[in-house]
């Protein structure tokens, strides 16, 4: 039981007094837990299109407890990646990048991916060419009868 008390001692004509408060401990945390522990973010200065969230799981507490707001966020790589408040945002380079919640002494960590091409997006062209590269129809309203090879680089 919680609360507060006095303990009262005698002996021989004196007297001591104690107060005791009895307090609910504060639950043992044993460790914090990010989700997701891996995102990939295609485009530079693109912010992720999720939310990272961060739990605590406490020793004898069946359920994980959302601490989200109340942790620290940093970044082994700011140019790759980093938290803008509880945002996660690529930066302007592409590679990969560790960014890590702290709370009451413990860390998680997400391992971030960052490519320069956006989503959906194909890769740069370089080059379109034809095989064969000309083509004779002799006659009109002929039909050519041979395939022509379309490549892209």
């Amino acid at each position: 039981m919680f609360g507060t008390t006095q303990i009262t001692a005698s002996y021989k004509g004196k007297t001591a007094k104690c107060t005791v408060t009895v307090v609910e401990a504060e639950p043992v945390l044993e460790s914090i837990i990010i989700n997701p522990s891996n995102v990939t973010i295609n485009g530079l200065n693109t912010y992720y299109n999720g939310t990272l969230t961060v739990k605590a799981k406490y020793k004898d507490v069946a359920d994980p407890t959302d601490v989200t707001n109340s942790v620290t966020w940093s970044s082994n790589k700011s140019n790759v990646a980093i938290m803008e408040g509880n945002r996660l945002k690529s930066g302007n380079t592409p590679g990969e990048a560790q960014i890590t919640a702290s709370y009451k002494g413990k860390t998680a960590t997400c391992t971030v991916t960052v490519t320069d091409e956006e989503e959906g997006e194909t890769p740069f062209l370089k080059s379109i060419s034809i095989n064969p590269p000309s083509a004779v129809i002799v006659g009109a309203n002929t039909c050519y009868d041979k395939s022509l090879e379309v490549t892209a680089k």
